[in-house]
């Protein structure tokens, strides 16, 4: 539980330093258009609906993203040399 509430404040704090927006329906229209292109691409069958992906699958995939981001997010911080924003 810790770690999700550092990642939560971390992004608030990014998020309001970088003027972040909330995506609109029309962003999640587009996105859920490509993870229909990708569930074709990987061949997951008769997906017509995101109800219809098994629950170990989105368990899967959660925790698979999860892992990439937060090796993302900690490659950033050790790039930029600080947690928050970069140093002048």
């Amino acid at each position: 539980m810790h770690h999700s509430e550092v990642v939560y404040h971390l992004g608030k704090q990014v998020v309001v330093r970088q003027n972040f927006t909330l995506p609109g329906k029309a962003d999640f229209l587009a996105a859920e258009t490509q993870l229909f292109k990708v569930l074709e691409y990987v061949k997951i069958k008769d997906v017509k609906s995101l109800k219809d992906i098994p629950l170990d699958k989105w368990k899967s995939g959660a925790l698979k993203t999860f892992e990439l981001s937060s090796i993302f997010v900690i490659g950033e911080m050790i790039g930029r040399g600080n947690v928050i924003g970069y140093k002048d």
